[in-house]
Order: structure tokens, then sequence, then C-alpha cells
């Protein structure tokens, strides 16, 4: 079904490397024989927005069309209203979003709202997003990339880390 429609992506990173993008829609499309039409300025039967996206603008250059928005992070939860200010000025003036808001979590809110469908990687962001849109469904990454070890071929007495998210989180 899906390979006969024009999907577009506004992805996490130009090269569709960054680990959201890879795990996420790639490996989907991938897997579908489905050609994602990354940043596309044509029409598109349906379009998925990264949370980096600007969405608003996204929604306008493609007003018809069904957008997902893919919202991985909890950027509906603010730790202080220092925090968010802060975080809505950053995004704001490096131009990652084109309207201005004094708290990115509404802003956020607002974007779950106006969105076909979105799709989040936890079943408690689903509940906090269904607050906003009810169209909510709760996508896995991929995790083939990394290989699977038997435990008992893993040293006891040796320390391990697996991290699979960004440096700056870590």
């Amino acid at each position: 079904m899906f390979r006969k429609i024009k999907v577009g992506y506004y992805p996490l990173s130009k090269d569709l490397t960054h680990p959201g993008d890879r795990r996420r829609l790639k490996f989907w499309a991938d897997n579908r024989g489905v050609k994602l039409h990354v940043n596309p300025d044509s029409k598109m039967d349906l379009v998925f927005v990264s949370e980096k996206s600007d969405f608003f603008s996204i929604a306008k250059s493609h007003s018809n069309t069904p957008l997902v928005y893919d919202l991985i992070d909890g950027y509906l939860e603010s730790k202080s209203l220092t925090s968010d200010a802060l975080r809505a000025s950053a995004k704001f003036l490096t131009g990652e979003v084109s309207k201005f808001s004094l708290r990115y979590t509404k802003y956020v809110a607002r974007e779950c709202e106006l969105a076909t469908k979105v799709i989040c990687s936890t079943v408690e962001q689903s509940l906090r997003i269904k607050e906003f849109n009810n169209d909510v469904s709760v996508i896995l990454d991929s995790h083939e990339e990394f290989p699977m070890i038997e435990p008992e071929l893993i040293r006891k007495e040796s320390f391990q880390l697996l991290w699979e998210g960004m440096p700056y989180t870590l």
C-alpha cells in the first residue's frame, strides 16, 4: 500500500544518520520498500515531521496533506519555566522554529493539536500527548544494528555500558 504513495520526511539529520532517523522512519521505509522524499518541495500524499523540523512552516507548505508528527522526546514536560523559556528562545534564535513562543511546551502542544497523527516512543508519553491529539501511536525504535550477545559470553568482572542516545544526553 505505501509503495504507491509519495511519502515526505523532514528528518532529524540531513543524511538520515541520526539514531532517531535511521532507527525509526528510515527503518520503517526500508523494510517496506517505501522511498522517502527528504525535505520535499513538491506535493506529497503523506508527510512525516520530526521534532527538529519547523512544523508550522511545513504545515503551511503542505496544506491538505496528512501530517504525522514524530515526537520522540519529552518536550511536553518542562522542568521549570526558565528552562522552558530558554529552550523556546534557543530554538527560535537558531532558526529551528519560525514562530516565537515563551513556553516551548505550549509550542509542542500546539504542534500535537495540528498534526493528523502523533507517533512517540513510550506509553507514558502517549498518555500526555492524548491531551492534545487522540490519534497517537507508540512506535519503538529498531535496534537491529546492535548485535545480540549471549549473556554467558559477557565477562562478569568487566564493566560494560551501552548508550544508544546522543553524546550530549549521556
